[in-house]
């Protein structure tokens, strides 16, 4: 598997982020130095370099395609029929899931909370976590992620409550903040990147709760995040030697 990676090229996949490819470009960079794939790459849906361009210029005879995605959806299907229009060659093609649906991220956005936690002095037992994604009403899977995690941390009963809320379906921020019952909140954004989303809108959205709620960040610019990139695309790479 080793063997196989180091002969094969690495593209990570991101929405895009005015105009680029945002934190993918740091993904890819620590990915590249661990020096496990003969080429690492960034790319973007929307943006530059796209995603077409990229693929083409692959030098390997080998593609391990990494979606840098929070959940698969809408967005997921359009990036799939991108790729299906790329010139491919002769290339192989070893597609791999959302980072977004690693089961291990649950632990990651638990910990994100607990750090802000730990800042505000709010005892994780007092505080409701929210997740909050995307969503999308287009696509039956978009918020599914979401649930799924937030389903994981509760079960470690360290929180008070764990909730998803979306920016784009129900149940939105201010439902699910006025649903909650502890005295505070905690938010963490199922987000790739510190974009308009990730950065600006959950923010904007939590003022009104003024400072019985907090925002930790999108999860996706968390440097941990890139191992779970790396583990994915090793783990898709064997499968397909194996098949």
């Amino acid at each position: 598997m080793a063997e196989r990676g180091a002969t094969a090229a690495l593209v990570l996949c991101a929405h895009g982020i005015r105009g680029g490819v945002g934190g993918a470009a740091r993904h890819a960079e620590r990915i590249a130095a661990r020096r496990a794939f003969a080429e690492v790459h960034a790319c973007a849906l929307k943006g530059r370099p796209r995603l077409g361009e990229v693929v083409a210029a692959v030098r390997a005879p080998e593609i391990v395609f990494a979606p840098l995605l929070m959940a698969e959806g809408y967005t997921l299907d359009a990036m799939l029929r991108r790729l299906e229009q790329a010139n491919l060659g002769a290339k192989r093609l070893t597609v791999c899931d959302p980072v977004g649906v690693h089961p291990r991220l649950a632990a990651m956005i638990a910990a994100k909370a607990q750090a802000l936690c730990a800042e505000r002095a709010w005892r994780p037992a007092d505080t409701a976590l929210l997740i909050v994604g995307h969503g999308t009403e287009r696509h039956p899977e978009s918020g599914a992620t979401a649930y799924r995690h937030a389903a994981r941390i509760a079960a470690q009963g360290t929180f008070a409550e764990v909730a998803s809320a979306f920016l784009d379906e129900p149940p939105h921020v201010a439902e699910a903040l006025a649903a909650v019952r502890a005295r505070q909140s905690v938010a963490v954004g199922l987000f790739m990147d510190a974009g308009e989303h990730g950065e600006e809108d959950i923010p904007a959205l939590l003022a009104p709760a003024g400072g019985r709620a907090a925002y930790a960040g999108p999860i996706g610019t968390d440097p941990l995040v890139t191992e779970l990139i790396l583990e994915q695309a090793n783990g898709a790479l064997a499968a397909h030697v194996a098949a």
